[in-house]
């Protein structure tokens, strides 16, 4: 294997890793605004829409980094 495929290689793990973290911290943030009532509390007035949408791109993100 040559060394530019080499690191191509290690440079898409390593992007993959980064959207697989990134996706599930957005789901779970996500997650407290949606079911936790302390954390909407603590939120005050928000976007239901807005939570919703950073919930479900949390999966795509997560469905990318599985894709790469």
């Amino acid at each position: 294997m040559k060394i530019s495929n080499l690191k191509r290689l290690v440079w898409i793990w390593v992007m993959a890793l980064f959207a697989i973290l990134f996706g599930l911290m957005t789901v779970i943030s996500s997650d407290s605004g949606l079911l936790n009532q302390i954390a909407r509390q603590i939120a005050g007035i928000y976007m239901p829409l807005v939570i919703w949408f950073n919930y479900v791109a949390g999966f795509a993100y997560i469905g990318a980094a599985i894709g790469l």
